[in-house]
């Protein structure tokens, strides 16, 4: 299964698309949670990059965090619960209700 780039990855892309490496990050507000913690500590803060390979395309796009936020926020609009283990609730537990 293809997955498909993040924000980032798309950004990156750009650059690819035209024949130059792209790499793209930024911060982000905090939206992660560590260990021991009840909300929020760190940012996802993604980090892509894209290459030019002939016909194909290098990419690499990631997150700091378990799953890339638009993945959790694109769920909630849907309506669509997500896997345990991507957010923890106010009490620090993990949730599946985006």
């Amino acid at each position: 299964m293809q997955q498909l780039p993040g924000a980032t990855g798309c950004y990156a892309s750009l650059a690819a698309d035209e024949g130059m490496i792209g790499i793209a990050m930024c911060n982000d507000t905090p939206t992660v949670t560590v260990p021991g913690a009840r909300g929020p500590v760190l940012g996802s803060n993604p980090i892509a990059y894209a290459v030019p390979a002939g016909e194909q395309l290098v990419l690499h796009d990631i997150a700091t965090s378990t799953v890339a936020g638009g993945k959790v926020f694109s769920a909630a609009a849907l309506g669509e619960s997500i896997p345990e283990g991507w957010i923890v609730d106010e009490q620090g537990r993990p949730g599946t209700d985006p």
